[in-house]
């Protein structure tokens, strides 16, 4: 077991982990990050429920079980046949930048090589690419990457005291993919408090986030909802926007809009195990 230092690598005004200063956000860049955030984000018209997710075979198959019944579980917990994932395990490889993740594959990636571009910090990272309007955010690719680099991760009986539950964390990474933003209630209301430790094991949705959820979409929970409703978004003229969901060991995430960091609440140094 080795201690990894974890460096958060904020565009804010400070001192770095490091010791080197980062430079500041303009007023108009950190504004425009928060404007982003707090509009409504959910999948195009054109993607129709279920969406086609692609587990890497570079998982075992604890670890494929594992993140399987973390997409589930949203559709389970929706109630009346909503179905929002079909999973498939294929021979899909982690890419050599985050922009080559722009392809036709909703993925979730094994990476044992994490990319310089990103924090070593993160247990595993959202990605969603999408469309910026002047009232929403029409989600048009996601992939969600766990970093194997410089982590490890419980799957069925495996697990040690610094093994983080990848259930936990990919339920909480697949609300992401749904277009769900956090949840600062509590663990035990949401598995979107944007906060995990080592011992953590939350891998079931709470009421709190299927009612968000069902509000998204215009699912009603006590109705029979028939399968691949699509979501209703404008279709107005809009702008390429880049969300970057980045989950730390017990850490707030972080939060980047086109690579401006817009939340983060806590700015300090801590430790990896591996």
């Amino acid at each position: 077991m080795k201690a990894v230092l974890i460096i958060l690598n904020l565009a804010v005004l400070m001192t770095g982990c490091d010791g080197a200063s980062t430079s500041a956000l303009s007023s108009d860049s950190a504004r425009s990050a928060s404007a982003v955030d707090n509009l409504p984000t959910s999948w195009s018209s054109t993607a129709v429920f279920p969406l086609n997710i692609q587990i890497s075979s570079d998982f075992d198959n604890d670890e494929i079980t594992a993140i399987s019944d973390s997409s589930e579980v949203w559709s389970q917990e929706q109630g009346g046949g909503v179905n929002y994932f079909n999973e498939a395990t294929t021979n899909i490889s982690p890419k050599s930048s985050l922009s080559s993740y722009a392809d036709s594959v909703l993925g979730v990636y094994k990476v044992f090589n994490w990319p310089s571009e990103l924090p070593s910090g993160a247990l595993a990272v959202t990605q969603i690419r999408g469309i910026q309007r002047s009232s929403s955010i029409q989600i048009t690719h996601a992939d969600i990457l766990v970093n194997y680099d410089f982590f490890d991760f419980a799957a069925g009986t495996s697990g040690g005291p610094w093994h983080y539950d990848l259930q936990t964390v990919l339920v909480h990474e697949f609300g992401h993919f749904l277009g769900l933003s956090h949840d600062n209630s509590s663990r035990s209301e949401s598995v979107m408090f944007p906060s995990i430790g080592s011992s953590t094991v939350n891998q079931t949705p709470h009421d709190r986030d299927i009612d968000n959820l069902s509000a998204k979409y215009g699912f009603n929970r006590s109705a029979s909802n028939s399968r691949g409703i699509a979501s209703t978004v404008s279709q107005e003229e809009g702008v390429p926007v880049t969300i970057t969901y980045e989950m730390y060991p017990g850490n707030k995430e972080v939060i980047k809009i086109n690579g401006v960091v817009h939340e983060n609440t806590n700015h300090h140094c801590n430790h990896a195990h591996k």
